[in-house]
């Protein structure tokens, strides 16, 4: 159903910015959770290229809820020899004698679509800490690399003057939002893997504070905006805007994402870290706009005016200030016409 191809060429590329910073990944034991997802997923096939076009040897090991006929994003990965693959449901405690001792894990986990987390808010709460907790406790003994994976969801929605959104700011929304299920779990997560940095100093803990990353990886059933505006814009032969797309985002695409989440996990200074993009601020209306040309569909726009009250924020825009000042702006990030034409040909609509 999906087309692989534009992902091998997505790790061709990453591989050529982050190949002196992945060297620390050769002959290592990786444990990817959530590897069934958008970013657990792209790790997972880079993790692979690694292996298959200059010996890494690396021991890969992939969790997801997803049974193995159902795991579609990473059906391709699952006979190699050097993959091995569990399906287990995260929001239960890791079993006894299993997911330990692993050098480096990347906790990719969670429901990063917002109707599925509002739709299963106790599993929500259980998936950030229940199973979070026992996974670092079975992988501290061995002094592991741990990434968890967060999301710019506990900012909010920022006052103006905290955008673009710093990591020292302090969130602005309420517990009584239909998002407070995400955005107060991933909160203490947070603050689970800094208290077990402080008690663990011979592990390595970051927290990676993700906003709006896309291409290809997502599956056609996924009903966030971007993938929304491809897959129905398409069916339906238009893009309809419930309102006037008003509210602003600055996404990220796969290849930088994951560049920043390699080199914050293996060569960081800091435990907590924004990845977002900071180069193509775009209108909800715009992004419809470049998804119509690349697809091309006509774009109409709703008439009420958009409401944010326990909703989504009605500015997404990451102060990438920390990781620049580190590790250098990425250099030829990938504008928003370019990834979203690489999703279309994922999901075969082009």
């Amino acid at each position: 159903m999906y087309d692989i191809a534009p992902i091998v060429e997505d790790c061709e590329r990453l591989y050529d910015r982050v190949s002196e910073t992945v060297a620390s990944l050769r002959e290592k034991r990786v444990l990817i959770t959530g590897a069934n997802g958008l970013i657990g997923g792209f790790i997972a096939d880079f993790l692979a290229y690694l292996n298959d076009h200059h010996d890494y040897k690396i021991n890969i090991h992939l969790t997801s809820l997803s049974e193995p006929k159902s795991a579609a994003r990473i059906v391709h990965l699952l006979s190699r020899k050097d993959v091995t693959y569990t399906s287990w449901d995260l929001t239960n405690p890791v079993p006894e004698g299993t997911f330990g001792g692993f050098d480096f894990v990347f906790f990719m986990s969670g429901y990063g679509q917002p109707k599925k987390f509002i739709s299963q808010k106790m599993k929500t709460i259980s998936l950030n800490t229940v199973g979070l907790n026992s996974l670092i406790a079975a992988n501290v003994p061995s002094g592991c690399n741990f990434l968890f994976a967060s999301t710019s969801e506990i900012y909010g929605d920022p006052t103006q003057d905290a955008i673009p959104t710093r990591e020292d700011y302090n969130g602005n929304y309420s517990v009584e939002s239909n998002r407070a299920c995400y955005i107060s779990s991933k909160r203490l997560g947070e603050v689970m893997c800094l208290e077990n940095s402080r008690d663990n100093p011979n592990c390595k803990f970051t927290i990676a504070r993700i906003a709006l990353a896309y291409g290809p990886g997502v599956f056609a059933n996924d009903d966030r905006v971007m993938q929304d505006f491809i897959i129905r814009g398409k069916e339906k032969g238009e893009i309809k805007l419930m309102d006037r797309g008003e509210a602003i985002r600055n996404y990220i695409y796969i290849v930088d994402c994951v560049q920043v989440l390699l080199e914050i996990a293996i060569k960081g200074k800091h435990k907590i870290y924004n990845v977002g993009g900071d180069t193509e601020e775009v209108t909800i209306l715009d992004l419809a706009h470049i998804v119509g040309s690349v697809t091309g569909v006509d774009v109409k726009t709703g008439d009420s005016a958009p409401t944010h009250t326990a909703k989504s924020p009605s500015r997404v825009c990451l102060d990438m200030s920390r990781y620049n000042s580190e590790f250098g702006r990425i250099a030829n990030p990938t504008m928003l016409t370019d990834g979203i034409r690489n999703t279309a040909r994922w999901l075969r609509i082009l």
